[in-house]
């Protein structure tokens, strides 16, 4: 029996209850001691999802822990009040545990992590994303103890850093650098005995670790990384720990700044496992790097490259030229221009969602062909490109975002769903009057309304 947003309130109900449900963000008035008086008598519990239950208590999730032994399933995410002491009841009295996530649970640190994989070796999915108190001590565990995690999420773990990842050393992905920074290597002057003292002194006892080292191919069942904006991480983690990965088909790396084109080879090595892959937000990131996996990359349907200023048209086409494309991101890339969508126009038939927001270089014909060529597109995100702001075209638009201000993140232009359609349409006949109009001579002046009369 499942519930959604609601607690049976009958025994029957109960002992029949599987998969209870408690979403945030919903008016369900449920609190920590409503779930306590009626888990008690649910001991067939498999799946409780409960991060809507913000007050949440060690005492509740204690409850559930003796009292279902079956549950496979568990979400407690920013359950803030959860800690360490729940955490180890829940590690020693659920041994069928396949799925947990503790994402925003900042009380959460490095021995109740430990505590879970030691556990619970056999998890398959773990979501550890925005705890601000987990180290590499305890994510380096994970591929050790967790040989079957097939989903893993550390999104704004900010504490991570290369230590904790399996250790390049052995790699044979090539890293790509460039004639230039080779004779910046050769010109470097060798270093003083006092500079070699610091820098092989460790800041913290986390620097002190010993590189991780394991066998090849030794995370064979890994699909779907989520790494985001782990702002420590470098090119070596990234080498390192796709040199062991070899089949993920999901990969974040948004916001990880510190990553260059010297990622772009260990990327590559995913080769046709790769289907979705996010880079936004990484400065040193060119057309280079982006070149290398889109050739190695065939099967890639989704693909987030926005806010890196350095690429180009170039970078953009040659994603755009991927067979198997359904979303593209583009957003914020300031040097873009109408080449990428007419090519995208022509190239990417399969493509359902463009974003291009922000891409001041842009122009309305340019836009207007990609909605004529595109058949799939049901959903276009262009806000802040000023072309857009003519009359007429804003009424296909979804409203902005409460707060939002146009004088500081410009004009919202997003169409979605029939949206798309009308605004095509609209456009359509805009065409058709302009080229009535030079037919015949006639000044033509745009209109906000979809009449085809030139007046």
């Amino acid at each position: 029996m499942e519930f959604v947003d609601a607690l049976p309130d009958n025994e029957e109900d109960c002992y029949e209850l599987e998969h209870l449900e408690i979403r945030s963000h919903t008016d369900h008035f449920l609190v920590d001691d409503d779930l306590a008086r009626v888990l008690p008598y649910c001991p067939n519990i498999e799946t409780a999802i409960l991060s809507g239950i913000s007050d949440l208590s060690d005492r509740t999730l204690i409850q559930l822990a003796t009292t279902a032994p079956l549950l496979r399933q568990l979400d407690i995410s920013h359950c803030t009040q959860i800690t360490e002491v729940a955490i180890s009841e829940l590690a020693a009295n659920t041994p069928h545990l396949e799925s947990i996530k503790l994402n925003g649970v900042s009380g959460i640190a490095d021995p109740a992590v430990l505590t879970l994989i030691r556990s619970l070796s056999h998890l398959v999915e773990l979501e550890l994303c925005e705890l601000p108190l987990i180290t590499s001590a305890s994510a380096r565990e994970l591929w050790t103890l967790c040989r079957t995690l097939r989903r893993l999420k550390l999104a704004r773990c900010f504490k991570l850093t290369d230590k904790a990842f399996p250790s390049p050393a052995g790699s044979d992905v090539t890293p790509l650098v460039s004639a230039k920074d080779k004779g910046k290597g050769k010109a470097k002057a060798a270093p003083t005995d006092s500079e070699l003292e610091r820098s092989s002194r460790p800041s913290t006892w986390l620097d002190a670790l010993p590189p991780l080292i394991l066998p090849r191919s030794h995370i064979l069942a890994l699909r779907q990384l989520d790494l985001a904006h782990c702002t420590n991480l470098t090119d070596a983690s990234i080498i390192g720990l796709l040199a062991h990965a070899p089949s993920i088909r999901h990969l974040s790396l948004s916001s990880c700044t510190q990553l260059t084109d010297a990622s772009a080879p260990a990327i590559a090595t995913l080769g046709a496992n790769l289907v979705v892959l996010g880079l936004a937000r990484i400065p040193s990131l060119t057309d280079r790097g982006i070149l290398t996996i889109a050739y190695a990359c065939p099967r890639l349907r989704s693909v987030d490259v926005s806010y890196n200023t350095r690429l180009t048209d170039l970078g953009a086409t040659e994603l755009g030229a991927l067979p198997h494309l359904r979303r593209l991101v583009l957003s914020g890339l300031r040097r873009l221009t109408d080449h990428t969508i007419l090519f995208l126009a022509e190239h990417a038939p399969a493509l359902a969602r463009l974003h291009v927001s922000h891409c001041p270089a842009l122009s309305l014909d340019a836009l207007h062909t990609a909605l004529r060529k595109l058949p799939r597109l049901e959903h276009l995100g262009a806000s802040g490109v000023p072309a857009l702001e003519r009359e007429g075209v804003a009424r296909f638009s979804d409203a902005p975002p409460q707060g939002h201000d146009a004088r500081a993140a410009g004009i919202f232009r997003v169409f979605q769903g029939e949206n798309v359609a009308r605004l095509r349409a609209f456009l359509d006949k805009e065409q058709a009057r302009r080229r009535d109009a030079e037919r015949r001579c006639i000044r033509f002046s745009p209109r906000e309304d979809d009449s085809e009369e030139l007046y």
